[in-house]
């Protein structure tokens, strides 16, 4: 077939060249009859419009974008044969194209679907507060120290021992000191938390294996709502850290406590000490005096 470029600029391929023209591999090529060369080379998914000339039915045309240009370029072709069997090939390749194309689209959908099925089999997931990002947070409290308790959930558990070390220690026992790491406790481990009776004071109970349960408990003025908010924060960025880390059929992150475990735990904490705060505040009660 001769071929002929419609265009002002100079063609890529010289006209009137005779060649042949190969549809294969989602490619509209044209090839040298000589040496085989491939003259110039079109993917068939770019090409915006194609047809068969009225008069003979031997010539041939398609429109395309120049890929250096990417101005509107049309090519004509005198065909040998009849140009009828190329648009057909050319409508049978787009054909499959578009099948193809659909078909991965759905597929994304699906995946796409199945995660956020996933995602919603996971357990409270909506109840927990956006996490924070902060690596280092620092919070000016005291701390009163730590007891053993029996249970490692409870509110009844977590203001029995905030009583209980209240009671048995003053103010200027309690430790404020900034630069010593009195106690190193990792967020994995933490089984329950809230905010107690007073408004100023915080627990949490961790666990300690072997069926052992260790309650911290802080005070914080001028009430425990930020560093409260901040560790459910910090459980929240570890559960979800679990959750992109293991397999969706393993929710579970490490071996104590479980990932299911400490979101319910954290969540119901969270519940009751977030609301016995803005009750208390509500209230306006008077704040109980400290231990002297």
């Amino acid at each position: 077939m001769m071929y002929r470029n419609y265009h002002k600029e100079e063609p890529s391929v010289e006209q009137g060249k005779d060649m042949f023209l190969v549809l294969e591999n989602n490619m509209l090529n044209l090839v040298d009859p000589m040496d085989r060369s491939v003259l110039h080379s079109q993917p068939i998914a770019s090409i915006r419009v194609w047809g068969v000339g009225r008069d003979n039915g031997r010539d041939f045309a398609y429109v395309a974008r120049d890929k250096n240009t990417r101005i509107l370029k049309c090519h004509v072709f005198r065909c040998d044969t009849p140009a009828k069997a190329i648009a057909t090939s050319l409508h049978e390749i787009c054909s499959r194209i578009m099948t193809e194309r659909k078909n991965a689209k759905a597929m994304a959908v699906g995946s796409l679907q199945d995660r956020m099925q996933a995602g919603m089999d996971l357990p409270l997931q909506a109840e927990f507060p956006t996490p924070k990002t902060e690596l280092v947070q620092k919070f000016q409290v005291l701390y009163l120290g730590m007891m053993p308790v029996a249970r490692p959930i409870g509110m009844d558990i977590l203001n029995g021992a905030i009583d209980s070390l209240i009671g048995s220690s003053n103010k200027e026992d309690w430790t404020a000191d900034e630069e010593e790491v009195l106690v190193e406790c990792r967020v994995r481990f933490l089984s329950f938390m809230g905010v107690g009776h007073d408004v100023r004071t915080f627990a949490f109970i961790m666990d300690a294996g072997g069926h052992r349960f260790d309650c911290h408990v802080f005070w914080c003025e001028p009430n425990a709502g930020s560093v409260s908010e901040a560790v459910q924060a910090a459980c929240m960025l570890r559960y979800q850290k679990c959750l992109v880390a293991r397999p969706p059929s393993q929710k579970a992150c490490g071996s104590s406590p479980s990932g299911d475990s400490v979101s319910r735990r954290v969540s119901t904490s969270v519940k009751r000490g977030v609301l016995s705060l803005i009750d208390t505040l509500k209230q306006k009660r008077p704040v109980t005096e400290l231990p002297q």
